[in-house]
Parts: structure tokens; sequence; C-alpha cells
């Protein structure tokens, strides 16, 4: 089970819990005196209105970040390919024998970042393919050094060594940017306020006889699928939202480089 469907899992159960805390919170304000009378006590709405304000506020923060991130993870993505392009490129200067190894080398490099996105979500597999790729790094940056320290290729050095460095930065930090997620105890929060703001708006219809459950559903799902949706950004690999369009640029560099 990856990331996106864990989330709509917990998406899921979180509208149906906020339907039931709704449900509750009504139940409770039409039981219990007290609790009825609170909810209609003069400055109660200010504090109903101060959690849902904060609920607003933590939907905003966490949807702006997740959707940086998705941005800057995106921007990476081409700015690799557009790296891969160059290197790949610039081998034509080599000897035909060099060129070809280090042609092959670039694109297991180059497929094994893919497959490594591909299966983040099995920490053995992605291991794995990261592992090949550091390998295929490390034997064409070898090859790119050797080839340019003698006399003869010392004038291929800046155009050969500057892209490979980049690509080498850009792979860095792509995969730090893929493990770049909120902290835990943030999605705690904002489960947990969702489900205070449910309590207390079921409370607030302690008056009525019947519960609007129309607009609690509709509540509830607006926030469940705006949680989702920030974290179908936050995991962008297999959900409604996800990178497979700039990853096409990375394939087609691989094909390129058969």
């Amino acid at each position: 089970m990856n990331s996106t469907q864990i989330a709509g899992i917990a998406c899921i159960a979180l509208a149906a819990l906020m339907v039931l805390a709704s449900i509750a919170g009504h139940a409770l304000g039409r039981r219990s005196p007290a609790c009825a009378e609170d909810a209609s006590a003069p400055g109660s709405g200010l504090i109903h209105s101060a959690v849902l304000a904060l609920l607003g506020l933590l939907l905003a923060f966490c949807f702006s970040q997740a959707y940086e991130r998705f941005q800057h993870r995106r921007e990476l993505i081409v700015a690799e390919a557009n790296a891969v392009g160059t290197m790949r490129l610039r081998l034509d200067l080599l000897s035909a024998a060099e060129r070809s190894a280090a042609r092959t080398e670039l694109r297991e490099h180059t497929e094994a970042r893919v497959l490594a996105w591909e299966y983040a979500n099995g920490m053995e597999a992605q291991t794995r393919e990261l592992a090949r790729a550091d390998r295929a790094e490390a034997a064409l940056w070898s090859r790119m050094v050797s080839v340019t320290i003698t006399p003869e290729g010392a004038p291929l050095r800046m155009l050969l060594l500057p892209p490979l460095n980049e690509l080498i930065d850009l792979s860095a930090e792509r995969l730090a940017y893929i493990h770049a997620h909120p902290p835990l105890p943030v999605g705690i929060l904002l489960f947990g306020v969702a489900l205070i703001c449910a309590l207390l708006s079921g409370m607030g219809f302690a008056s009525r006889n019947r519960l609007p459950i129309f607009h609690v559903a509709t509540f509830a799902l607006l926030c469940a699928g705006t949680i989702y949706l920030i974290f179908d950004m936050e995991y962008a690999r297999f959900g409604l939202v996800n990178l497979k369009e700039p990853h096409r640029l990375l394939a087609a560099e691989i094909e390129a480089l058969r």
C-alpha cells in the first residue's frame, strides 16, 4: 500500500469521524443542559470562530507549503533532465570507445534515479536503485577525470566536468526533497483540530431538534478533501497530483542515450 492510498483511507476515516463528532456534539448538547447552556452562552461563538479560524490557518499553511514543495520538485526534475541532456550532448566530444562507455554509465544513472522514484514506497528497492545510481555516477566521474587529466583531454575539462558536477548536485538535492515533509505532529494537530471543530459545530446546533446532517457532511468532506490534496501533493507519485509529466523528460533522455 503506497502513501497516497494510506492518505486516502485516513481522510475517508477523518470525514466519517467528523460527522460522528458532530452527531456526538449535538447529542451531548441536547442531553446535557449544562452543555446546551454553554453552547448558547454569550462569547461561546467567539470560541467556535477561533477554533474554525485555527483550522483554516492550518489548512492554508499546510496547503501552501505542500504546493511550494511540489513545484520545487517539478523544477528539480526539469533541471535534472536538462543537465542529463547537456551531458549527453557533450559526451560526443569523446572518442568512440569512451563515448560509448560514458553514455552507458549516464543512462544507468538516469534509469536508476527514475526507478528509485517509482519505488519510493519500497525502501529496499529504492535503496538498491540509489546504490546503482551512485555506482554509475562514480564510474562516470572517474572516467571524465581520467579523460580530462591528460594533456590531450585538458581542453575538454571545462566542457565535461561542470555539467557532470551540476547533475550530481541536482540528484542530491532532488533526493533530499523526496523526503522533505512536515513533521508528523503537524498532521496529528490538523486531524485533531478538524475533529474538535466538528464536535463544537454539533454542539452549536443543540438548540435545534435535528442536526443539519447535509451541512455537517459537506463541511467534513471539504476538510477531508483538502487534507487529502495536501498529502497528495506531499507524496506526488501515484495520486491525483503527480510528477509523471516532468518525468517523461528523463524518460526521453534515457531513450536518447540508448
